[in-house]
């Protein structure tokens, strides 16, 4: 009996999203875990090992018990909230300042042919590849000099030069698929090359900006090194507190569960908003870059 070619490509369809899937179960395991391991008390985590292993925690009798360690994380620990806070004034300044910075950046790049363009942009992608721990000492040290040892500021400038090639080069690719027919026509009608950005490219550009912003957001937030080397106390961030967490001798293994549900909150609720921004921005950069 032949297979028909319907058949043969609806075959290959159930065979790809069958892998499709199996993928994205395996990748999100480990997350699913922390998030039901985190709705259970200490005891019955302890005990939650083969061959009684459970997904579902099953000591808690109303939904307010259900949630207890989400409660103590975020009523009896003030300095959980604090760092919550310090996380949320690094991230969203970081995040704007390197938005405007990679539109500002990008469109030369992009629009005009200047002189070692092409090694401005090979300097912007050999910054992205510089590893990270290569450069905290140096500037561990100059920040205790400027006094930026340990301040909100002091961490955004770090990040907001940490995002900003990676966001140069998307925001360059996006510009590259704009016609420059919507430009020059705006040039035509009197406007400076700085207005035809504003008022033409901008708006045409917003998934591109979109997907740079909810890019640079996501690094800030989630950033753990850069938190760890540059803070001690004042401006610890969200991820530094919960590392700390995990090397306390007395701390219960599922307040850190918590404590990490709670961190990754801000990053997922943002990616579900703003999935289809993200995925046209990249994918729309990525035709000319």
């Amino acid at each position: 009996m032949s297979i028909t070619p319907k058949t043969k490509k609806n075959l290959f369809k159930v065979l790809f999203y069958f892998l499709l899937y199996s993928s994205a179960l395996v990748i999100m395991f480990p997350v699913i875990i922390m998030i039901f391991s985190s709705l259970m008390s200490e005891h019955e985590l302890y005990l939650n090992n083969y061959p009684n292993f459970h997904l579902f925690p099953n000591e808690w009798n109303t939904i307010s018990e259900l949630f207890e360690n989400y409660r103590y994380v975020i009523t009896s620990s003030k300095r959980a909230i604090a760092t919550f806070i310090n996380s949320l004034q690094i991230a969203i300044p970081t995040t704007i300042i390197a938005t405007v910075s990679a539109c500002l950046a990008a469109y030369p790049l992009s629009r005009t042919n200047m002189k070692g363009r092409k090694m401005v942009l090979l300097l912007f992608l050999f910054a992205s590849m510089v590893p990270t721990m290569a450069i905290l000492i140096p500037l561990y040290l100059q920040f205790a000099n400027l006094r930026l040892y340990d301040t909100i500021w002091g961490l955004v400038i770090v990040l907001t030069a940490y995002t900003l090639p990676f966001s140069i080069w998307v925001m360059k690719s996006f510009y590259d698929t704009i016609p420059d027919a919507l430009e020059e026509a705006a040039l035509v009608d009197g406007c400076t090359r700085f207005k035809a950005l504003l008022r033409v490219i901008i708006p045409v550009a917003m998934p591109g900006i979109g997907a740079v912003s909810v890019y640079t957001f996501i690094i800030a937030w989630s950033n753990f090194v850069i938190g760890m080397i540059l803070t001690k106390t004042k401006s610890t961030p969200f991820t530094v507190y919960v590392g700390v967490l995990s090397n306390m001798e007395n701390m219960e293994i599922s307040i850190i569960l918590t404590t990490g549900v709670i961190s990754s909150i801000p990053v997922v609720i943002l990616a579900l908003l703003f999935q289809r921004v993200i995925v046209r921005g990249l994918v729309e950069g990525a035709v000319k870059g």
